[in-house]
């Protein structure tokens, strides 16, 4: 937000804009609000909802954002917007079919007195739907509260200063053109008709980033303004949030291309859920993360401009999430016996891999309500949301909501379907070759963001267990209950020769005999490092919890069954490493991480390589059990 000192005035900076990046849940929404909140006051700034404003175009946005930062701030008084109110002011009008007749049109128009209060009308009227978001006494409070400071010396400046808008620069746009600018602006009216999107767009971004440039250059506070004005854009994935910062990049790109400054005295701060950057490639981006800087930022002249700047999101580690079950209230309750802070810490990170919203969620469930020495995550989840209302909502559907945007009834239930997919591509299929979703094709577009969005992260994982406890609870006559959708994936991977997706799929389905046998075949083909990965990978597929009438044995009993068969130690390492990275069963953990220890040891003794990578996981299971004793 800086800007340099150059000769007496202020210069503007080449500045990225800044892609604040993470799936749902991740705070990006709450990060605007705090901006918002430093800013006001301090430097102008406005902000726009890309989600709530989906129809609106990009000269309304314009108008919006030129609207806002006209409000009047200590040090920088109100920004003035003449070039962008002309092209919208044109816009807008309707003009003869004649040219000479049309330019005329266009002179008599801008002929009219226009002072700040005007301008600052038909920016406001021009906003279109986003002026339901704007304030259009912020204006007129400014120039009442000016009269009343200044008196009647003031009111004559204020009068003074109104005036006719020139139309000069639409005829040279500092480029060194030499077009008439009335005939420019009466080909924009034209382009309104024709629906000329791109060449609208691109006049009025420059004529917009002119305006800001003179501000800071040529105001009476211009020695004042020793940082940028800031625009904050929620939700710019939409495909009109990608349009409007598409083109801002390109007018600055442009600027380069005819050997000018690209600079202006404007910082953008957008988020996304990663798509708006999906397609970007290295050059121009610069990418940190609130964890780890990867690359400077500071300006260099003489350098490549960086057009973007992604900032991501991560997700908070084990000891994190530590730090905020550490902060709970103690346990007052002698009739209950809580969980063990560490425990509760790796029951609570086991489920939300660090997802932010959901971790804060569930250890503020439990200040409320702490759980009790054998308590599942389920029971948390179920339970109604803290809060004053008696009929709020389970934990559980609370948090749902929290992660998911809004959907039909047809498309929610694909999407409970498509939890059970193990990859994107086998979604697909499941959606172009199956008949087991509502919608097909047209709800797998609108359900791969949501699962497997670009800027990754822990909340999809998240999200698909509570949607996978939905599938389980679909009744067995259901279309697409738990056990038809999984045998329908692992037959594709049977077809297509994906052993491991087979090996995924019989586990989730509970046919532990076909994926102990594939893993017992990999274990002396496979090099343990590859071997490990694919029993981690294999034993992380989520089980339904709610067995139906004719289902298999439940894994716990499984597990006894593999316990009293000690010829099946490959067998029961597989059940207990299922069971126990669960994070809906909690009991007898100390006991399944010392039986896990004791097998990976005897499994080290059939592996065909080093077994070091086999032993480690022994030690590593020998330490967690030391935390649930």
């Amino acid at each position: 937000m800086a800007r340099e000192l150059h000769r007496g005035p202020t210069r503007s900076r080449s500045h990225p804009v800044v892609v604040v990046e993470g799936a749902r849940g991740y705070g990006k929404t709450a990060l605007l609000d705090a901006l918002a909140h430093g800013l006001d006051q301090r430097v102008p700034y406005a902000r726009v909802n890309f989600e709530s404003h989906r129809a609106a175009s990009v000269p309304e946005v314009l108008s919006a954002i030129a609207f806002q930062l006209g409000k009047t701030c200590d040090r920088y008084g109100s920004l003035r917007f003449p070039l962008l109110t002309i092209g919208r002011k044109v816009m807008r009008a309707k003009l003869p079919e004649s040219r000479p007749e049309a330019r005329e049109a266009v002179r008599r128009l801008l002929a009219e007195q226009v002072d700040l209060e005007a301008m600052r009308s038909i920016l406001f009227d021009a906003a279109g739907a986003l002026a339901q978001t704007l304030s259009p006494d912020d204006s007129r409070g400014f120039i009442l509260r000016i009269l009343l400071r200044l008196g009647l010396e003031g009111l004559s400046r204020v009068i003074r200063h109104a005036k006719s808008l020139s139309p000069d620069w639409y005829g040279h746009r500092d480029r060194g053109l030499k077009n008439n600018g009335l005939d420019v602006l009466v080909d924009l009216n034209a382009w309104v008709k024709d629906g000329s999107t791109f060449e609208i767009n691109e006049l009025l971004w420059d004529a917009f980033l002119t305006d800001l440039r003179d501000n800071f250059q040529n105001s009476g506070h211009a020695a004042e303004m020793t940082l940028n004005c800031v625009v904050l854009l929620d939700d710019a994935d939409t495909p009109l949030g990608q349009e409007f910062l598409n083109g801002l990049v390109y007018t600055r790109e442009s600027r380069v291309v005819l050997g000018m400054d690209p600079g202006d005295p404007m910082t953008t701060v957008a988020t996304s859920r990663g798509e708006l950057l999906s397609e970007v490639g290295p050059r121009g981006l610069v990418e940190f993360t609130n964890r780890k800087t990867d690359r400077s930022l500071r300006y260099d002249p003489q350098g490549e401009p960086n057009w973007w700047c992604r900032y991501r999101l991560a997700d908070l580690s084990e000891s994190e999430a530590g730090i905020m079950v550490s902060s709970l209230p103690p346990n007052t309750d002698g009739h209950v016996q809580p969980i063990a802070g560490h425990q509760l810490t790796s029951m609570v990170y086991s489920f939300t891999g660090g997802h932010p919203a959901s971790t804060a969620m569930l250890v503020e469930a439990t200040s409320k309500r702490p759980l009790k020495f054998g308590s599942t995550l389920a029971v948390l989840l179920d339970r109604p949301e803290s809060g004053h209302d008696a009929d709020r909502p389970p934990l559980g559907e609370s948090l749902r909501r929290q992660l998911l945007g809004e959907f039909t009834v047809d498309t929610y239930r694909d999407l409970v379907t498509c939890a059970a997919a193990r990859t994107r591509q086998h979604a697909s299929l499941l959606a172009a070759r199956g008949e087991l979703l509502v919608g097909g094709l047209n709800s797998y577009q609108e359900i791969a963001p949501v699962l497997w969005p670009a800027s990754g992260g822990a909340g999809p994982n998240v999200l698909r267990r509570l949607l996978l406890r939905e599938l389980a609870a679909r009744s067995d006559d259901e279309t697409a209950n738990w056990t038809k959708v999984v045998e329908w994936l692992r037959a594709r991977c049977e077809e297509d020769a994906d052993d491991e997706g087979v090996l995924h799929y019989a586990l989730a389905n509970g046919d532990i005999a076909t994926t102990c046998e594939g893993l017992r075949q990999r274990l002396t083909a496979d090099d343990p490092v590859g071997w490990v990965r694919l029993l981690r990978s294999v034993t992380s597929m989520p089980r339904r919890p709610v067995p139906s009438a004719d289902s298999e044995v439940p894994p716990m009993d499984q597990l006894a069954a593999a316990i009293d068969n000690p010829s099946s130690r490959l067998h029961r390492l597989v059940v207990a490493r299922w069971i126990v990275f669960d994070p809906f069963i909690s009991n007898r953990r100390r006991a399944l991480h010392r039986r896990i220890a004791a097998d990976y040891d005897f499994v080290a003794g059939l592996a065909q390589g080093d077994p070091e990578p086999l032993l480690n996981e022994a030690d590593y299971h020998r330490r967690q059990a030391e935390l649930w004793s």
